[in-house]
């Protein structure tokens, strides 16, 4: 693992492809692994170690860490639609699998 500056613990070295014609909701058939990562549910972070405070790496969409929220899978016969959703039901993000 690679430290930041701060002596945090960063991503290994590797290489990660970017398939950018998918985009969950006219393009929902992705060439290659999703990867979804939530831990949106426990305590809050400080301001000064979230991770949108930091930089952001290339291959994330998406970050929301200034609140709870949790992960919601709606299935379907061909389909998977993935809905992240505040405390309050506020959609954070949405996209759409399908097979």
């Amino acid at each position: 693992m690679n430290d930041d500056a701060t002596g945090r613990k960063r991503n290994p070295h590797g290489t990660v492809t970017v398939d950018e014609q998918f985009d969950g909701m006219t393009n929902c058939q992705p060439q290659g692994v999703i990867y979804i990562v939530s831990g949106a549910g426990g305590s809050l972070q400080e301001p000064d170690v979230r991770p949108s405070n930091l930089e952001q790496e290339s291959y994330s969409l998406k970050v929301c860490d200034d609140r709870n929220s949790l992960t919601v899978l709606d299935f379907e016969e061909a389909s998977v639609t993935v809905r992240q959703l505040t405390t309050d039901g506020q959609e954070v993000d949405r996209f759409m699998l399908r097979a």
